[in-house]
Order: C-alpha cells, then sequence, then structure tokens
C-alpha cells in the first residue's frame, strides 16, 4: 500500500506540473505492467522546457525522490509539442 501511495504522489505531481506550467490541452497518462516492471507515462501537448537547460524544482524533485525511493527511475523527454514523463518501478516479486 505504501509503494501504491508513492506512485499516487508520483502521477498527482506529473498532472499538477501540466496543469500548472505546460498550457496544454491534453493530457494522457498510460500505466503499463511489463516484465516485473510498471511503467507509467505522462504525455502532454504543451509549451514543453528546456532540457539543456533544466533546473529541477520542488517538483520534478519530488517526483524524481519519490521513484528512487522505490528503486524506480524517472526520464523527462521533449516532444513536438509537449513533454512526456516516463517513471518506471520495479515490481516486487511477491
Amino acid at each position: 500500500p505504501e509503494d501504491q501511495i508513492v506512485l499516487f504522489r508520483i502521477i498527482q505531481e506529473g498532472i499538477q506540473n501540466v496543469v500548472k506550467h505546460a498550457n496544454a490541452s491534453n493530457l494522457f497518462i498510460s500505466i503499463i505492467e511489463s516484465d516485473r516492471e510498471l511503467i507509467t507515462t505522462i504525455t502532454d501537448d504543451g509549451i514543453g522546457f528546456n532540457f539543456n537547460g533544466i533546473s529541477k524544482g520542488i517538483g520534478l524533485n519530488s517526483v524524481l525522490t519519490r521513484a528512487t525511493s522505490l528503486g524506480g527511475s524517472v526520464t523527462w523527454n521533449p516532444l513536438s509539442p509537449g513533454t512526456e514523463m516516463i517513471v518506471k518501478l520495479k515490481m516486487s516479486k511477491t
């Protein structure tokens, strides 16, 4: 249950970032379980941001900290238009 809450908070923060900063018309969320890995993708069609000069603010750091606390990773990819955030979490083997 604690891991589920952490994933919920990651998704919540991703949505909040889109709402506050992206000026997007659409937001898409995909959650896929594959080979003991849970892959969550949040994609928007907003204005994006400069990945070369990325400054991880509180929201991005929060997402990264939460994902790594579960042994996972986060990547942000520029799209045209928009941004894609991919969170990969290892599933427990039980």
